[in-house]
């Protein structure tokens, strides 16, 4: 029994001796380029690259020896721009398949946190812009909005004819919308106001409030959204004397859905606009008879 304990312990250090020279062999080296400089001092020049270095070798790297084909080679760039830096890193591998991105730093201060979200960018080939956690936002992004990204606060205002059904009229109604808008990147929250009202008094008309959401489908300056929203409505019919006849209710109010689909144009103007058709169901109704409103809306972001 002695004998087997100890030929299984032997076993189990040979094996881990094994993967341990295993793991050294099949190590990943690399090698780090001289930088090249533009408006940078020599100094800057090698403290980034050794920084570049660290990072590689927390990454499990080891720095290939003269003379040695590396697993990957890495070209740096470093760029004086104003007060900061702009960060360039090439990654290529042996078989000639490669990777760059770039990086920008407000200061030097900074080139430690811009070159471990460079490498690892180019290293797992994900955008280094993209990539930012709250422990290593750089002052750069805080300013520009990239990382902490800024929120666009924008009135709306809007207009256009509607029709209705299930309000004992066929008249078009005028809609006017009024609302606030916080637009971030494809998404813009929103709360709004809005009112229809047709010829006379004695006319059917409407009035909603509540908070909606839109989804620019790009990020382009043109482009095509969905919107939804949800709120609270007061709905009044047409006074006529089939609407009195009929024995429905005249005036009803409750919670509200809406659906558009629309167009944005000039996003990355100061003003913008956009047209748009809309759907709003009652969704109580009048009594037994289903009511609702569609139209459509010019409408300015400012």
């Amino acid at each position: 029994m002695k004998n087997f304990t100890r030929f299984v312990l032997a076993l189990i250090l040979v094996c881990a001796s094994s993967l341990g020279t295993s793991g050294y062999a099949s190590a990943a080296t690399a090698k780090v380029l001289t930088p090249r400089g533009i408006g940078v001092s020599d100094d800057v020049i090698k403290t980034y690259a050794e920084l570049i270095r660290l990072s590689l070798r927390q990454a499990k790297y080891t720095m290939a020896k003269e003379g040695t084909q590396p697993d990957l080679t890495f070209s740096p760039s470093i760029t004086r721009v104003g007060g900061g830096y702009i960060l360039g890193l090439e990654k290529k591998s042996a078989d000639g398949e490669s990777y760059e991105d770039s990086f920008k730093v407000a200061s030097e201060n900074e080139l430690d946190v811009g070159v471990k979200r460079l490498v690892n960018s180019v290293l797992s080939e994900k955008s280094a812009e993209r990539s930012a956690t709250v422990d290593d936002v750089t002052t750069n992004e805080v300013r520009s909005g990239v990382a902490r990204q800024e929120t666009v606060k924008r009135v709306q205002v809007a207009l256009g004819p509607t029709k209705a059904y299930g309000f004992g009229t066929s008249a078009t109604l005028y809609n006017f919308e009024l609302g606030y808008v916080w637009e971030r990147d494809q998404l813009a929250p929103r709360v709004y106001s809005e009112f229809n009202l047709g010829p006379g008094i004695k006319e059917a008309f409407s009035l909603s409030a509540g908070l909606g959401l839109d989804y620019y489908l790009t990020n382009n300056k043109h482009t095509p959204f969905v919107g939804f929203d949800v709120g609270l409505g007061a709905f009044h019919r047409a006074s006529n004397d089939e609407t009195k006849k009929d024995g429905q209710p005249m005036f009803r109010s409750g919670f509200t859905l809406s659906a558009t689909l629309g167009y944005a144009i000039m996003r990355t103007a100061d003003t913008s606009m956009y047209v748009a058709a809309s759907y709003r169901p009652m969704l109580q109704g009048f009594g037994n008879k289903a009511a609702g409103l569609y139209g459509i809306q010019v409408g300015l972001l400012y």
